[in-house]
Order: C-alpha cells, then structure tokens, then sequence
C-alpha cells in the first residue's frame, strides 16, 4: 500500500503535470484514485477529526481533477462517493446525476447510472430506481450480474413479484452464488398466498442464502426477524449485532439497529432499547418502526407528551406508521387519550378500512389547513388546495397557496383577504411576488410600497423592494430600500440587506474601462468587496457572499483566486441537499473561462446551465453562451443561439446589437471565402450572406433611431457599423448581378 501511495502521490506533482501535460485522463486517474483512497479511509475513522481530515484531502484531489477536466464522469463518481461516505445522499444525488450526465475519456460508461440508481434505491424511490437499472442495461445488454440484482429488487418493492422473480432467477443464471438474489427469491417464497408452501421453499432458499454468503446483512437481518418472531431473543441480538455490522448503508444499519431494539424491548432491557431505537431513527429519519418503539417506552415511562410528539412523527412517513398505530389500537393500549390523539390526526387523511376510536365531522379549519401545510411539505400542491379551499369554507382566515401554477386564482384569493383584513401584509407581499413573476416591476414595487404602508419597516418588504429597484437599475432607490433596511433594529445583521448593498455596488460600476472611470469602478468594486466580506465574516458558509468575492476579483484581475472560491462555491452549493438553486456561480465560472480564452470551457459550463436551471431559455445567458461560441469563431452557431433568444426577449437592445454584429461578421466571412471562377455551388451561401447584411443593417439602423438615451450604446459606433453594412451590401449585391444564373438543361425530343 505504501508503493501505491508513494505513485500516486508522485503523480499528482507539479512536474508530473507540467510533464505530461498531454496525458490529462491519465492524470485525473490518478487525483482520482488517491481521492477514493481517503474517502475509503475517513470512511473506516472513528475519530471525528481524522474523518473530516481525510474528506477534506479527497475533496481538494476531486477538485483539482475537476480542474483537469471539468465534464469527465471520473471526478463526478468520486464526488458521489464522498458524499455518501459523509452520509450526504443528496449531494451524492446531485453528482452522480452529472456523472450519469457524462462521458469517461470521451466514451459513453453507465457507471454514474448505476450510482444514481442506487442512491434512488437507498432513499426508497423505487420508479426512478427502476428506470435507471432498466436505462443502463439498454445502453450495455452485457453489463454484470449486479445491475439485474438492481432491477430485481426495485421490482419487488414496486409490488411486481413475478417481474422481481425472474429477474432474481437470471441474476442466478449469470451468479449462481449471488446471496442477495437468494434473499430476494426466499422473502418472495415467503409473501406467497400458499403460505406452507411458501415458508418451506423461502427457508431452503434463506439457508442457501446464508451458505453463499454468511456475513449477507439481509440474510442476517431477514434471520433475526424470526428469531424474535419465535422468541429467541438472545440469538436475535447475535444476528442483528452482526448485521449492523456488516451493513453500509445508513438504512440496513438502522434496520438492524431496530431489530435489536425489539429484542432489548422484549426481554425488558428499556434503556438499551431506547438507545438502539434511537440510534436506528438518527441513521433513517424516514423509519418509523424505532419512533414507534420509543414512544411505547414513553408511554410505559408515562411521559404521553413525548409519546404523542413521536407517534405524531411517525404518522408523517407513511402509510406503514398508520397500520402499526391501528394495530396498537386493536390491541386496546392502557393510554386512551395517546390513541384519541392519534383518530383525530388521522381523520383526514384516514385510508380505507376499519374506524379508528375517534371521528369529528365536520373537520376544523385548523386541522384542514395543517394538513394542506403537510401536503405543501410533499410537493403535492394540488392536494394542498383542495384542502385549503375546505379550510376556507370552514374558517375564512386560511391562506391559498399560489405553488398549485394557478397565480391568477391564488392573485384573486388574496385580494379577497385584503378586503377583509387591509393590514394583512404577507398578502400584498405575495402579490408582489406574482407580479414580478409576470414581468410587472411596476405593480409590484406598488404592492411592496402599500405593505410598508401598512406597516412601517417591515424587513421583507424593504427587501423586496430594494431588489426590484435594482432589477429595474433604479440605483439610488434601491440604495435607500437596503439602508432604511439595515437600520431597522429586528435586520440590522440580516444578510439579505447587506448582500443588496453589494450587488448595488457591484451592478453599478462602469463596464467599460476608460481612464477616468477606472478609479470610480475600483471604489465601487471595493465598497462590493467590503459588504460581501461583512457578510461572510459573519456567516463563513453564506455562499452568496463568497460568490460575489469571486465575481469583484474576477473584475480585478484575480482570475485564479476568483476560479478557486467559485469551485468551492459550487461544491457548497452540490452539498446542500438541493436547498440552494444557485446557477450564478456556474454561470461566473464560464465568464472567468471566457476571460481566460477558453471560449469551449465556456461553452460547456454555460450549456450545462441552461439544461439544469433554465430549460434551455434564458435571453442573458444565452448572449453568453453566443458570445463564447463567437469567440470560438462558430460564429454560425452564435447566430442561431442569438436568434432564439431574441425570440425570448425580443425588446432586449443587447442582444439586437449583439446579433446585427454577428450576422455582419457572419456574412462577411462568407463573402470573403475563395470561390472557383464558374463554380455555383455556394452560391446559396452568398445570397444568405447578403441578407444577413440587409437585416444586420436593419437591427443598427432601428437601434440607431430609439436614441442612446434608451439603449445605451454609442450612436458614432452604430452609424459605423451601419455604414459598413451599407458599403458592403452593395458591393455583394453588384457581385450578384455578375454571376450568371444557371439554367436547366435542355430536354431531348423524340426523333
């Protein structure tokens, strides 16, 4: 191990890199390599210290990989890998979404599928799970053994038992000693309707399970559940000892953790119960077997607010929660009043089957609109107003949530509001919010006035207004909006006031770098810098901040440093569960790329923007990506990229100029190409060439006449792009006129 180290230590020197500057897979292998070597070894550390130690140093080599080569798979793997060794599934999500994304050395590999479908697996969503597993066989038919045992077992937990079976069973023709498939065969034995039948040939096929592979902690676990079914408690506690600790996953731990519980729970042992139930709910939030355990010790211990608080947890994971708790109402528990809690929560969202002890009818306002909240919480918007609209039939004081797409409806519910209750500030604030979604800067900078009307220094609604002023590059008001709110006692350390003033300071310094401006823009960039640095002093993980320290450096030059806060930026950002959707640090590093002449990095990472955030459309960004490819000299496909987002915001003067420029340089290397005297083969690209002028003339000439006062650019500039056009148009035109036009030959007649 230490020969293996010494090498790959010595190829991620600097020599090397300067060496064998050509060989880029090779050396992102080996960054790649040592990462996965320490993310196995924090894996393996008890110490919290030297866990984070060796994290860290597999981060700073995926890092510098990245760098290498920003769009191979390689690096996105060994992200995912970290991540799951951190017990961050989401980020894990999150990068191996991208590796799946991605190619390895240019080659189409179904490794980062795989890893996503895992993930999917291990956070219970079976369907993506599935699609994935089926989506790597498609793409590879001679893929391994393992990928099957997938797709067996997505099936079985999607209730599709005779698809799950077969895939079982071809997993056994390609690895006969396969011990999970034999798990898998032996639990649908014993879920079969012939129950005899059934027991006998699962037991055979768990027993074969456990000669291939003894150490198998489904195997283990599967033992222990009927260990403790027959009452063996002591040898259920050896099985689930030894399943957790041959288990991985964060959920199989809990598992097995729960199964020991039970067995404590059994023989009386209540505090090494509480703990293992415990432990089970902190690695697998989402099971509700250990809350359920630990709120039958609350209720022993007769503390029935925990009880109540625990059940209530459980209840919110799901539909196995609600047939325990049914269960322990069968059984007729000594606390009526945790199970009278337990009917009225159900209530409304009671499935079919037997009645709980209590039913209320009609339903309160409150329940209805705390169920519609959890409803909210799962993505299910509609559900959500369907609940709401019987709240508000109940009680008129519920709110409408605008989540559901329909904005009008949601606009005219809370104009209703106001009419009753003038003061109601949230609802001038969330129509604000629709009419900005609506591109009206104007109404809802008047919705933002009247809710400070109604209550003066409101935090949010200065907020608010201080950043539609800055859209709208309204500066010296959206100034006053961020300082009256940094004055208001409950905001003064808010970031969001703070971070305005530096996107102010930032947003309005000169672009243009004539000498007696340059001094005004390094103020501006340093009052930006100081605001942002105020920010991240208080908070070291606010990653707003740290983007615009990159974005200020970049404009001063610092080009390197500003790349490394970026790519950290981005890793926070990858880290955060899917809470943050920040697409300007990405979009900051394509500009960097761009500055640095790299204009296909650029294109790359702006490309990969617009997938990921804005489906494809994004008038801004999409002038970056045409200026990248411009600078790439493609200055076809820049064309193109510019058309469609003139179609997005065809009133942007920007991008009207930017494509007039195109088109005229377009044209004028088409027309500049060496032509064979009599050859008519191109001559569909000169006449395209010729209107590309006409129209590019026409966008300058229509610039030209709304003023500089409403576009901002120089008038001398685009007289002279206009009179170019004009020359050269007509030169290309007398051109024309020169070129004989062919004819169709002759058809020959019949003698």
């Amino acid at each position: 191990m230490k020969q293996y180290l010494y090498i790959l230590n010595e190829g991620t020197s600097k020599e090397v890199a300067d060496y064998f500057q050509g060989a880029k897979f090779e050396r992102l292998q080996i960054f790649c390599a040592l990462a996965a070597y320490y993310t196995a070894e924090g894996r393996t550390q008890r110490d919290r210290n030297a866990r984070a130690d060796h994290f860290a140093k597999a981060a700073q080599l995926l890092g510098t990989a990245r760098q290498i080569d920003y769009d191979d798979q390689l690096p996105f793997l060994g992200l995912g890998q970290l991540e799951m060794a951190r017990g961050d599934m989401q980020s894990a999500k999150v990068h191996f979404t991208s590796a799946a994304a991605a190619q390895c050395n240019g080659r189409v590999n179904i490794a980062g599928t795989l890893a996503l479908a895992n993930v999917h697996f291990q956070q219970g969503q079976y369907s993506p799970a599935l699609g994935l597993y089926r989506r790597a066989l498609k793409e590879h038919p001679g893929a391994p053994p393992e990928v099957r045992l997938g797709l067996a077992a997505c099936l079985f937990r999607l209730g599709q038992c005779k698809l799950a079976k077969a895939a079982y069973e071809r997993t056994l023709d390609l690895l006969p000693s396969c011990g999970e498939a034999l798990l898998g065969l032996a639990v649908i034995a014993f879920n079969s309707r012939d129950t005899e039948k059934g027991f006998r040939e699962g037991l055979d096929l768990l027993c074969r399970a456990y000669d291939a592979d003894p150490g198998q902690p489904g195997v283990l676990s599967l033992l222990a559940r009927f260990c403790i079914q027959r009452g063996d408690w002591q040898r259920a506690r050896e099985l689930a000892t030894a399943a957790h600790a041959a288990s991985e996953s964060a959920g199989a731990r809990a598992l097995a953790l729960t199964l020991q519980a039970r067995a404590h729970h059994a023989e009386g042992n209540y505090n090494l119960a509480y703990r293992s139930y415990q432990q089970a709910s902190k690695l697998d939030p989402k099971l509700p077997l250990p809350l359920y355990g630990l709120a039958q010790i609350m209720v022993r211990q007769r503390e029935q607010t925990n009880a109540i608080s625990l059940l209530e947890s459980a209840l919110a994971l799901g539909q196995a929660a609600i047939d325990h708790f049914r269960d322990a109402t069968e059984a007729n528990s000594t606390s009526g009043s945790v199970w009278e809690m337990l009917g009225e929560l159900l209530a409304p969202i009671d499935p079919p089957g037997p009645p709980l002890p209590l039913r209320l009818d009609p339903l309160p306002a409150k329940l209805l609109n705390n169920a519609a909240v959890l409803h909210m919480r799962g993505g299910e918007a509609t559900a959500a107003l369907d609940l709401m609209q019987k709240a508000l039939q109940a009680s008129t004081h519920s709110l409408p949530p605008p989540a559901a797409g329909d904005t009008q409806a949601a606009a005219r519910s809370y104009r209703a509001m106001l009419d009753a209750f003038p003061a109601y500030t949230d609802c001038h604030l969330r129509l604000a919010c629709i009419a900005k979604h609506r591109g009206d800067l104007a109404g809802a900078l008047k919705l933002t006035q009247k809710a400070l009307e109604a209550k003066p220094g409101l935090p949010d609604a200065l907020a608010m207004q201080g950043w539609l002023h800055l859209e709208a590059r309204d500066f010296k008001r959206a100034e006053d909006a961020f300082q009256a709110l940094i004055k208001e006692p409950s905001a003064k350390n808010d970031a969001y006031g703070w971070l305005g003033l530096a996107c102010l300071n930032f947003a309005s310094a000169p672009s243009h770098r004539r000498l007696k401006v340059i001094d005004k823009a390094q103020k501006l960039y340093g009052r930006a810098m100081s605001f942002f640095k105020h920010v991240l002093e208080r908070n070291h993980a606010n990653v707003y901040a740290a983007n615009g320290i990159a974005a200020v450096l970049a404009e001063q030059g610092d080009i390197e440093l500003a790349h490394n806060i970026l790519t950290q930026v981005q890793e926070a950002v990858a880290a955060s569960e899917g809470f943050l959707r920040m697409p300007d640090a990405p979009i900051n590093m394509g500009n960097l790329f761009l500055a640095l002449g790299k204009p296909k990095l650029a294109i790359q990472v702006y490309n990969s923007v617009l997938r990921k955030y804005f489906h494809g459309s994004h008038a801004t960004l999409q002038l970056y990506l045409a200026r990248a490819y411009y600078d790439a000299t493609e200055l076809k496909i820049a064309r193109t990229v510019l058309l469609k987002a003139v179609h997005v915001a065809p009133s942007d003067h920007r991008l009207l100029f930017n494509i007039a420029l195109t088109m005229q340089n377009y044209a004028v290397c088409l027309l500049k190409e060496t032509r064979v005297e009599g050859d008519l083969s191109k001559l569909d690209e000169f006449d395209a060439a010729v209107m590309d002028l006409l129209q590019a003339h026409r966008f300058f000439e229509q610039l030209n006449n709304l003023g500089h006062h409403k576009t901002g650019i120089d008038p001398k500039k685009l007289r002279e792009h206009i009179d170019f056009c004009v020359q050269t148009h007509g030169k290309a035109v007398a051109y024309q006129q020169q070129v004989p036009v062919p004819t169709a030959p002759a058809v020959p007649t019949a003698p």
